[in-house]
């Protein structure tokens, strides 16, 4: 594509950057007054979003700034995610005991009957992705009794799927498998969430197997309020990564795009009354009720109802093509577009992809190296949390059976070596739901 016609995409991200950053700024400060769950770091990293709009509005934004913005709440977002993976283990855990508590009989059905269910479930769609999908939801919540061998084994299994791949998509996984499994634990998150670290140490020190119904209960309670606390977070710190990268879209194109008149106009003007209030709630000592400032600007954000859609969709036409035979500097700026403009607000923007392939050799010694420090981290766990983890590892790897009897033959086998009839009940209640949701069951 020319520089013009390069020009014109810069134009059409500069527009509907702006459009959208004055939808997600309204949305951000309509929510900001009931952020209940503000830490230290939310509050510093509000002021620095802020000062940003105040930059853009000013004429200052520089995408020095922006990055610097963006990268803080990526961390503190990876920070508070590796919380959430921590307690999905210990829910996996809370959940396989519950039914010692209940007073009533454990759900029980035929082994064999229920393995047959669960592979007509697999099996009714025609659809491969589904299929898969389905058999790593079943592998997820079905018991584990595995020796490390077989479990070592079925991960390395996993991992051959990326044979042929390049190496930068298997550091990707290796960093999901340990991410999520608890193997990496930045030691900021006891220096920065330490209410979330201290709920998390009770965990870590809980006794599951002799655990009395007391301290099941107050467990239950402190992982529902850490869930909660986390999304709550996590959703907050997503709004202002998608404001950081309107800002920063802003900072790559305004040199190269245009907006017209009317519509800059109209944002300015949104944008503008926007930050003045949320200066004024900064330097407040008292909460700002938003609502009278939000209502007067209804009629300003109904003229950009539409717009963010269908300037998105003319950008679309362009993308993946209009980068090519552009000069390094508009090439690189055009990179960062198409980055930021992608389905991941947090995509890493200076990430160098390792493209060259992984080969046999290469899967297979990384693989060892990871399994192997696997299996060290898994001997250092309390059994029940040891299972959990190596249920979430074996239901994030690629689908590592290789017909649909192996399949069966493992459902069945977990169903069958499983001798707690309480932990065995649980995990045919959860996936006899997960059937039923979607109507599987006849």
């Amino acid at each position: 594509m020319s520089e013009h016609g390069a020009k014109k995409v810069f134009s059409l991200a500069c527009r509907y950057s702006y459009t959208r950053l004055a939808l997600n700024y309204y949305m951000y400060c309509e929510t900001f007054q009931n952020m209940g769950h503000k830490t230290e770091q939310m509050t510093v990293l509000q002021q620095k979003l802020t000062a940003l709009v105040g930059a853009l509005l000013d004429g200052t934004l520089t995408e020095e700034a922006a990055a610097e913005v963006r990268n803080q709440i990526h961390h503190q977002t990876e920070l508070v995610t590796t919380y959430a993976d921590c307690f999905q283990i210990y829910e996996h855990v809370l959940n396989r005991l519950e039914g010692r508590f209940l007073e009533k009989a454990p759900f029980t059905e035929a082994d064999e009957l229920f393995a047959k269910q669960i592979m007509k479930y697999i099996t009714s769609t025609k659809d491969h992705m589904v299929l898969n999908g389905r058999i790593q939801e079943i592998v997820a919540q079905l018991p584990v009794r595995l020796t490390k061998a077989k479990f070592a084994g079925f991960v390395q299994d996993g991992l051959s799927a990326y044979i042929g791949s390049d190496k930068s998509s298997l550091e990707s996984v290796f960093y999901m498998l340990r991410t999520t499994s608890m193997m990496d634990m930045p030691k900021a998150m006891k220096s920065e969430y330490e209410g979330l670290y201290e709920m998390l140490e009770k965990f870590q020190k809980a006794d599951f197997k002799k655990m009395e119904k007391e301290e099941y209960q107050a467990l239950s309670g402190i992982l529902s309020s850490a869930v909660e606390y986390i999304q709550a977070v996590i959703s907050d710190y997503q709004l202002m990564q998608d404001i950081v990268n309107d800002l920063y879209l802003l900072a790559l194109t305004q040199k190269e795009g245009f907006m017209e008149a009317e519509e800059q106009q109209v944002v300015l003007h949104i944008l503008s009354v926007l930050h003045e209030k949320m200066e004024e709630a900064r330097e407040a000592e008292d909460a700002l009720d938003m609502a009278p400032i939000l209502d007067s600007l209804f009629d300003s954000m109904t003229q950009l109802e539409g717009k963010q859609e269908a300037l998105y969709e003319r950008y679309l036409k362009n993308e993946g093509q209009w980068t090519e035979g552009l000069e390094e500097n508009l090439k690189e700026t055009g990179r960062k577009v198409e980055l930021l403009l992608s389905d991941s607000p947090f995509v890493d923007l200076d990430g160098q992809e390792n493209d060259e392939t992984a080969d046999r050799d290469y899967v297979t010694e990384q693989s060892a190296l990871f399994i192997k420090e696997l299996l060290e981290h898994l001997s250092a766990l309390p059994k029940p949390v040891s299972r959990a983890v190596m249920a979430n590892i074996l239901s994030h790897l690629p689908v590592f059976f290789n017909s649909l009897n192996e399949i069966e033959t493992y459902v069945r086998g977990s169903l069958e070596s499983c001798t707690d009839m309480y932990e065995k009940g649980t995990c045919m209640e959860i996936i006899r739901s997960i059937m039923e949701s979607e109507n599987a069951l006849v």
